[in-house]
């Protein structure tokens, strides 16, 4: 079962945790349109005025809390930007977001970690740097970076946006 809320200016509609936008005003879900980066948006009505949103952004808003003040854009933590459930997005700054983005254009990343690594604060292990990347939301480089750092004794070396000391399965005594 989905969750879903009123969107916020636009009180005739609801946004669902996984990615639909219903419409009280025609009984029904809308259609969906894809721009030419691949973005999903919504025309959403409001005084006789049209209004384009992005679907991402809406479900997001309705569902997923920012890490800090400067997180003001969305990623889709899989790189796939058709799809909107709440539990693929993450908000980041702009600057970060747009790289996120690019790191899956250039795959592989060319100093990936195939070996597993683990994150120190939670144990949770990954099988290489890309998947621990993409299930944080993070830049692959600094997750490649922190590990690296900590493997030679500089524990100054954390994840944004997270708090994560990375480190490297074989390592750990």
């Amino acid at each position: 079962m989905t969750e879903f809320a009123a969107i916020e200016e636009f009180l005739d509609y609801e946004v669902h945790d996984d990615g639909r936008i219903y419409s009280h005003l025609s009984k029904r879900f809308l259609p969906i349109r894809v721009n030419h980066q691949g973005i999903r948006n919504i025309n959403l009505h409001r005084g006789g005025v049209d209004y384009c949103r992005s679907v991402a952004v809406l479900v997001a808003k309705a569902f997923v809390d920012p890490p800090d003040r400067r997180s003001n854009t969305v990623i889709h933590l899989d790189g796939d930007r058709g799809n909107l459930q709440a539990n693929n997005l993450a908000w980041r700054p702009r600057p970060f977001a747009i790289e996120y983005h690019k790191q899956f254009q250039n795959q592989p990343y060319q100093n990936r970690m195939y070996e597993p690594l683990i994150i120190h604060e939670t144990g949770e292990e990954f099988p290489d740097s890309w998947e621990l990347a993409k299930t944080y939301g993070l830049l692959e480089r600094a997750v490649v970076l922190s590990a690296a750092n900590i493997l030679h004794g500089h524990w100054n070396y954390t994840v944004y946006p997270t708090d994560h000391h990375i480190l490297i399965k074989r390592h750990i005594k």
